[in-house]
């Protein structure tokens, strides 16, 4: 998923896409029937959303206790989607039974219906496509920006050219970090297990969301070829004593790594956070998400990794 950062606060681009989507629709009404869109329209929105962000809570019901604060960038995916469509079709059923006196067994009222409804849908989701497409198109444009500026003004210290190809197909670029602990980290030293390369901060609220399911994987594969690194960008955090209260707050038990100058986090294009690369065990990038991920998301990575 893409994500949109304004200053500190992340939206995930699909949400804008859809309220713009919502509200678009509802404009078109209104200026071709010149009459307002019936409530029904904006109650089945709202009933969905509500049905697919509250599906996370029974489904991860520890960790929304642990952060409640997850309900915001999580949700229940799949069946949450399910759950929200199956409670829109019923709200839109029984209202159109009561408002209209609709009849199931009519087949002629049923086909108005559909015919109705399926324009409106298209359009919502042609909407949809267009502005997630340009978000993208733009992320990707910012991306390679900053990237051309890497390389136009390379210090004695930055890598070469040809080690900044960091993207999905690519072998991860080698690093030696310190960490929290006062320890060293080298990645190539993980060849041979599958790699969760985390880049974040303790002020981000994504990161924080994100955090409790990244521990509590963790600790259920702790005995698999996984690792966490998790690289906290230090240079633009609050400092070490706020990065050592964040970790025991949330009881961090992977590797927590520094990124003191910002070079990792440049080299990696981490310019929104949370930004994560699952890394195989052959070294090589097989996923880059940027936003926050989930235990769900996790597993679901790391199981079509070699």
């Amino acid at each position: 998923m893409t994500y949109i950062t304004i200053g500190k606060i992340t939206i995930p681009a699909v949400w804008l896409a859809a309220v713009i989507g919502i509200f678009t629709i509802a404009l078109l009404y209104r200026l071709i029937s010149r009459k307002r869109i019936g409530d029904w329209y904006w109650n089945s929105f709202i009933f969905y959303l509500l049905t697919w962000k509250l599906t996370y809570i029974p489904l991860n019901f520890s960790l929304f206790l642990d952060t409640p604060l997850s309900i915001v960038y999580f949700n229940g995916g799949r069946i949450g989607h399910i759950l929200g469509l199956v409670v829109v079709s019923l709200y839109l059923l029984l209202y159109v039974r009561k408002k209209y006196g609709f009849s199931f067994t009519n087949k002629a009222q049923i086909f108005i219906l559909i015919k109705k409804m399926i324009p409106i849908a298209i359009l919502l989701l042609a909407i949809g496509i267009v502005i997630v497409n340009f978000v993208n198109a733009q992320k990707e444009a910012k991306d390679a920006v900053m990237q051309e500026q890497i390389e136009k003004n390379p210090s004695k210290e930055e890598p070469k050219k040809s080690e900044l190809v960091v993207k999905e197909g690519h072998p991860a670029v080698d690093f030696t970090m310190t960490t929290l602990a006062g320890g060293s980290v080298k990645l190539s030293d993980y060849k041979g297990k599958k790699v969760i390369l985390n880049f974040w901060a303790t002020w981000c609220p994504p990161c924080k969301a994100e955090m409790p399911h990244m521990q509590n994987f963790y600790e259920n594969r702790q005995d698999e070829e996984v690792e966490i690194l998790a690289v906290n960008l230090t240079h633009m955090d609050n400092g070490y004593d706020e990065i050592e209260r964040f970790v025991e707050e949330y009881g961090l038990s992977f590797p927590v790594l520094l990124d003191k100058n910002g070079k990792l986090s440049a080299k990696y294009k981490a310019f929104t956070i949370p930004t994560t690369y699952f890394i195989d065990s052959n070294g090589i990038i097989s996923k880059k998400i940027v936003g926050p991920i989930d235990k769900r998301m996790i597993e679901n990575i790391l199981n079509e990794l070699d």
